[in-house]
């Protein structure tokens, strides 16, 4: 009834309630005065003449609604219109509060305004943390391992490396051909377009020396630590132009890595 109530006060400008005063329009909001409390009939008459109610219909419910105010205000000293106001006993005076009520190209406005800022912050933080890489154990396992004499004795690479640890079977002979310095790391833009087996990915570079020092005893890998330039540290056994050389080589070899096009 709230709804029709306001549309009928907008076409008559001032509606009284029984026994509680009149509402009229201002500036887009509705007014209370408390001094018109007779009863004008005026809603009566937009239910009927507007609404096209029945006058039995339209007596008896605007009728049953201004009661049901009365009975509000004084059981609960206050009665809501929804959507438009509060109407309350304050000093023994009625008194009615507006509901603020914000345009729909406002709530929009907000709207818009709020996921804005949620994105830009959403970005910024991608932007300021940097991406935790958690280092996998990895797993390169070998058909065959290469065969090396020391003592008159087989012995082969360890098949399985822990990339937090390495572990070294202490009958590997070292390569006399690593410089104390340690293997040359190199930038994957040396490699573009190039297809390379990687058998460990690393965000320390330690963790990827280790393993390509055990690796380069292998004769058959071409082992290379080639860095992303950002983060990561690949360690490679071979490097093609051609995607099915590389992928040869991984199957014949059964290793457990992956190609990766640079």
């Amino acid at each position: 009834m709230e709804k029709f109530f306001f549309e009928a006060v907008k076409s008559y400008d001032q509606i009284n309630i029984p026994n509680v005063g009149s509402f009229s329009w201002n500036n887009g909001n509705p007014k209370f005065d408390s001094f018109s409390t007779y009863h004008d009939g005026k809603f009566l008459k937009f239910l009927k003449e507007e609404l096209k109610w029945e006058n039995e219909k339209a007596t008896s419910l605007s009728s049953k609604w201004f009661n049901f105010i009365n009975d509000e205000l004084r059981d609960k000293k206050s009665f809501m219109f929804k959507g438009y106001g509060t109407l309350m006993i304050q000093d023994d005076k009625l008194v009615f509060n507006n509901q603020i009520k914000y345009k729909k190209s406002k709530i929009l406005l907000f709207g818009l305004l709020s996921i804005l800022f949620a994105s830009l912050s959403i970005v910024l933080y991608l932007m300021t943390v940097q991406k935790e890489i958690v280092d996998e154990d990895i797993t390169v396992s070998f058909v065959k391992s290469t065969e090396i004499t020391a003592q008159n004795q087989d012995t082969s690479i360890l098949s399985e490396l822990d990339t937090d640890s390495i572990e070294i079977l202490n009958t590997i002979i070292p390569n006399p051909e690593l410089t104390k310095s340690g293997p040359l790391i190199e930038l994957q833009n040396k490699y573009e377009d190039q297809y390379i087996i990687i058998a460990g990915t690393f965000s320390q570079k330690s963790n990827a020396i280790g393993l390509y020092e055990t690796l380069i005893q292998n004769e058959r890998f071409q082992c290379k630590i080639i860095y992303n330039g950002h983060s990561l540290y690949w360690v490679s056994v071979y490097i093609s132009s051609e995607k099915s050389a590389a992928k040869s080589f991984l199957e014949s070899n059964k290793i457990n890595g992956w190609i990766k096009k640079i």
